[in-house]
Order: C-alpha cells, then structure tokens, then sequence
C-alpha cells in the first residue's frame, strides 16, 4: 500500500485489479445506457460547472460481487489505521465514462443528502493510460496552497476521505474508465 509522505491524503494500492479483472469489469457494466445526472458537490470558493462525465451503475449480482468485496475488504482492514472513521455500507458502484473535454472541477464528495454520509471516496482506473491523455486527478492542499498530482495507473485502486476537494482536469483525447464509489457511516459528529 501507498500512502502520501508527511501525511495522509490518499491512499493507493497498485495493481489491485488486473488487466483481465479491469477488462471484466468494463464487461460487467452496461456501456450503452448512461445516465446523464451525478451527485458532485461543487463549491470550494466560486463553484463552476462540470462537464460532468457519463454515469453508469454497476448493480451488484452473482457475477460480479467480488468487485465491490475485494474493495471494501481492504478498505474496511485499513480504515482503523489511517482514518478510523465510523464506517458501515459501500453504495453501489458507477462506471464514470470520460470522453474528450468532461471534467469535474475542484469539489468534495460529500454535501447534503445522500452524500452527507459518505465517509470514504475510492477510484479504480480501469484503462491504460495510453488509450486517453488529459484527464489527471489532483488533489487541493490547503495546508500549502499547491496541488498534488495522484497516481492513475490502470488497475490502481485510490481511496481518500470524502472531505478532500479534489479536481479531474479535462479529458483531452479518448476515453478514461474510472470506477467509483463511497463508504458510508453515520455522520460526522
């Protein structure tokens, strides 16, 4: 496992999926039925709108449980070490689509509603970095006013607090698959 030095930011474990399982779970998803809204908190200072990528569910089923498992396993195991949140459920996964121009702008994962519990973010890219240029992932340090720039390599599985404004810059050429969701607890007190 990775982790960012001095302090925490995110966490990352390389090759968490393989090519094959990447390549599974692209297969296990529903490619030609997107739905065009998602929940993202914008905000920070001045919130600008996202050209927000296509969104598609990855309902659990028999075939693929093992996915939403092995992440929540491991996060779940790490938790009382880096973050010991109160933490439950993993909602269910989404299958961000992004194509040339969708981004998302600095935001946070959690806000009202529904993603007032989200506790824990996690990404897994699922396709090589070859098939796509643009679309870095960075986070905001407030503590130093920069920005860090966070590993994309396929198969990489990244999980962060959900309070960490974070930012996924243009999508220049081709498509990036990235796999999404949230850890849930009770809320922050």
């Amino acid at each position: 496992m990775n982790q960012e030095p001095q302090y925490i930011t995110y966490l990352s474990v390389d090759e968490m999926f393989s090519v094959n399982e990447c390549q599974k779970i692209l297969n296990e998803t529903d490619l030609e039925d997107p739905q065009e809204s998602f929940y993202l908190v914008t905000d920070l200072e001045n919130p600008t709108p996202a050209q927000t990528p296509k969104v598609r569910y990855l309902k659990k089923t028999e075939n693929n449980a093992w996915i939403g498992t092995r992440i929540e396993e491991l996060i779940l195991a790490n938790n009382p070490e880096t973050y010991n949140f109160d933490i439950s459920i993993v909602d269910e996964l989404h299958l961000l689509e992004w194509t040339e121009n969708y981004y998302f702008d600095m935001h946070y994962d959690i806000g009202p509603g529904i993603a007032s519990t989200r506790k824990i973010s996690f990404m897994v890219f699922l396709n090589d970095r070859k098939d796509y240029t643009g679309g870095e992932l960075t986070f905001h340090l407030l503590q130093h006013s920069s920005k860090q720039k966070i590993p994309d390599d396929m198969g990489l599985l990244l999980f962060f607090s959900s309070y960490k404004p974070f930012k996924s810059e243009p999508v220049t050429n081709g498509k990036r698959y990235v796999l999404v969701g949230w850890v849930h607890g009770n809320h922050f007190s």
